[in-house]
Protein backbone atom coordinates (compact mmCIF):
# COMPACT_ATOMS: atom_id res chain seq x y z
CA UNK A 1 0.00 0.00 0.00
CA UNK A 2 1.36 3.43 -0.90
CA UNK A 3 2.17 5.94 1.78
CA UNK A 4 1.64 9.67 1.97
CA UNK A 5 4.48 11.92 3.01
CA UNK A 6 3.97 15.06 5.07
CA UNK A 7 6.38 17.65 6.41
CA UNK A 8 5.54 18.43 10.01
CA UNK A 9 5.97 21.84 11.70
CA UNK A 10 9.36 20.76 13.08
CA UNK A 11 10.56 19.89 9.57
CA UNK A 12 10.41 16.15 10.26
CA UNK A 13 9.08 13.90 7.53
CA UNK A 14 6.00 11.89 8.49
CA UNK A 15 5.07 8.88 6.38
CA UNK A 16 1.50 7.62 6.76
CA UNK A 17 0.34 4.35 5.28
CA UNK A 18 -3.40 3.76 5.39
CA UNK A 19 -4.27 1.44 8.26
CA UNK A 20 -6.03 -1.88 7.71
CA UNK A 21 -9.78 -1.44 7.22
CA UNK A 22 -10.62 -2.76 10.69
CA UNK A 23 -8.25 -0.31 12.40
CA UNK A 24 -9.59 2.58 10.31
CA UNK A 25 -13.13 1.60 11.29
CA UNK A 26 -12.16 1.57 14.97
CA UNK A 27 -10.74 5.08 14.55
CA UNK A 28 -13.83 6.25 12.62
CA UNK A 29 -16.20 4.88 15.25
CA UNK A 30 -14.19 6.37 18.13
CA UNK A 31 -14.13 9.79 16.46
CA UNK A 32 -17.87 9.67 15.69
CA UNK A 33 -18.65 8.66 19.28
CA UNK A 34 -16.51 11.49 20.66
CA UNK A 35 -17.89 14.07 18.21
CA UNK A 36 -21.42 13.17 19.28
CA UNK A 37 -20.41 13.24 22.95
CA UNK A 38 -18.86 16.70 22.54
CA UNK A 39 -22.03 17.97 20.84
CA UNK A 40 -20.05 19.10 17.80
CA UNK A 41 -22.16 20.29 14.91
CA UNK A 42 -20.85 20.73 11.40
CA UNK A 43 -21.76 24.03 9.74
CA UNK A 44 -23.53 23.78 6.38
CA UNK A 45 -20.62 25.38 4.52
CA UNK A 46 -18.26 22.70 5.84
CA UNK A 47 -20.34 20.03 4.12
CA UNK A 48 -20.16 21.97 0.88
CA UNK A 49 -16.35 22.06 0.90
CA UNK A 50 -13.69 19.46 0.38
CA UNK A 51 -11.87 18.76 3.65
CA UNK A 52 -8.63 20.11 2.16
CA UNK A 53 -10.19 23.54 1.60
CA UNK A 54 -11.23 23.90 5.25
CA UNK A 55 -7.78 25.20 6.13
CA UNK A 56 -8.38 28.19 3.84
CA UNK A 57 -11.45 29.14 5.90
CA UNK A 58 -10.02 30.63 9.10
CA UNK A 59 -13.44 31.00 10.74
CA UNK A 60 -14.27 27.35 10.06
CA UNK A 61 -10.86 26.24 11.36
CA UNK A 62 -11.25 28.26 14.57
CA UNK A 63 -14.66 26.64 15.14
CA UNK A 64 -13.13 23.19 14.89
CA UNK A 65 -9.67 23.63 16.44
CA UNK A 66 -10.71 23.33 20.08
CA UNK A 67 -13.22 20.59 19.21
CA UNK A 68 -10.59 18.62 17.32
CA UNK A 69 -8.25 18.81 20.31
CA UNK A 70 -11.02 17.52 22.60
CA UNK A 71 -11.71 14.62 20.25
CA UNK A 72 -8.00 13.76 19.93
CA UNK A 73 -7.68 13.80 23.75
CA UNK A 74 -10.21 11.00 24.14
CA UNK A 75 -8.63 7.74 25.40
CA UNK A 76 -10.58 5.72 22.82
CA UNK A 77 -9.49 7.99 19.95
CA UNK A 78 -5.85 8.02 21.17
CA UNK A 79 -5.80 4.21 21.31
CA UNK A 80 -7.24 4.03 17.78
CA UNK A 81 -4.71 6.59 16.51
CA UNK A 82 -1.84 4.55 17.98
CA UNK A 83 -3.16 1.46 16.18
CA UNK A 84 -2.95 3.47 12.96
CA UNK A 85 0.50 4.84 13.93
CA UNK A 86 1.83 1.26 13.70
CA UNK A 87 2.11 1.74 9.91
CA UNK A 88 3.72 5.19 10.11
CA UNK A 89 7.29 6.50 10.24
CA UNK A 90 8.62 9.69 11.77
CA UNK A 91 11.62 10.45 9.61
CA UNK A 92 12.84 6.86 9.43
CA UNK A 93 11.70 5.79 12.92
CA UNK A 94 8.64 3.59 13.29
CA UNK A 95 5.98 5.43 15.30
CA UNK A 96 5.08 3.98 18.69
CA UNK A 97 4.62 5.36 22.19
CA UNK A 98 8.38 4.88 22.66
CA UNK A 99 9.05 7.56 20.03
CA UNK A 100 7.68 10.20 22.38
CA UNK A 101 10.07 9.07 25.13
CA UNK A 102 13.19 8.76 22.96
CA UNK A 103 15.76 11.17 24.49
CA UNK A 104 17.00 12.14 21.01
CA UNK A 105 13.55 12.92 19.57
CA UNK A 106 11.33 13.37 22.61
CA UNK A 107 10.73 17.14 22.54
CA UNK A 108 10.54 17.41 18.75
CA UNK A 109 8.28 14.37 18.47
CA UNK A 110 5.97 15.68 21.19
CA UNK A 111 5.72 19.02 19.39
CA UNK A 112 4.65 17.12 16.29
CA UNK A 113 2.19 14.84 18.12
CA UNK A 114 -1.05 16.68 17.28
CA UNK A 115 -0.09 17.37 13.65
CA UNK A 116 0.73 13.64 13.38
CA UNK A 117 -2.67 12.73 14.84
CA UNK A 118 -4.40 15.04 12.38
CA UNK A 119 -2.54 13.53 9.40
CA UNK A 120 -3.33 9.98 10.52
CA UNK A 121 -7.00 10.88 10.91
CA UNK A 122 -6.99 12.64 7.54
CA UNK A 123 -5.48 9.68 5.67
CA UNK A 124 -7.62 7.06 7.39
CA UNK A 125 -10.94 8.90 7.72
CA UNK A 126 -11.10 10.98 4.55
CA UNK A 127 -12.09 8.00 2.36
CA UNK A 128 -15.12 7.36 4.61
CA UNK A 129 -16.32 10.98 4.49
CA UNK A 130 -14.98 12.33 1.21
CA UNK A 131 -18.37 12.42 -0.45
CA UNK A 132 -20.42 13.41 2.61
CA UNK A 133 -21.32 16.76 1.08
CA UNK A 134 -22.70 15.14 -2.06
CA UNK A 135 -24.70 12.62 -0.02
CA UNK A 136 -25.94 15.01 2.66
CA UNK A 137 -25.64 18.41 1.02
CA UNK A 138 -28.96 18.42 -0.84
CA UNK A 139 -31.09 17.15 2.07
CA UNK A 140 -29.40 19.62 4.43
CA UNK A 141 -29.88 22.53 2.02
CA UNK A 142 -33.56 21.60 1.73
CA UNK A 143 -33.96 21.35 5.52
CA UNK A 144 -32.15 24.66 6.03
CA UNK A 145 -34.26 26.41 3.38
CA UNK A 146 -37.51 25.13 4.94
CA UNK A 147 -36.41 26.40 8.39
CA UNK A 148 -35.51 29.88 7.11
Amino acid sequence: MAHKEFTLPSGAKFFVTMAPFEDACVLRDAVIKEVRGQGITIPQRALEKDIESWKEDTELMSIFLDKIMAVAASREVKDAIFRCFERCKYNEVKVSKDLFNDPKLEEQAREDYYPMCMRVMEVNLKPFFKKVSSLLGAPLRTATASQG
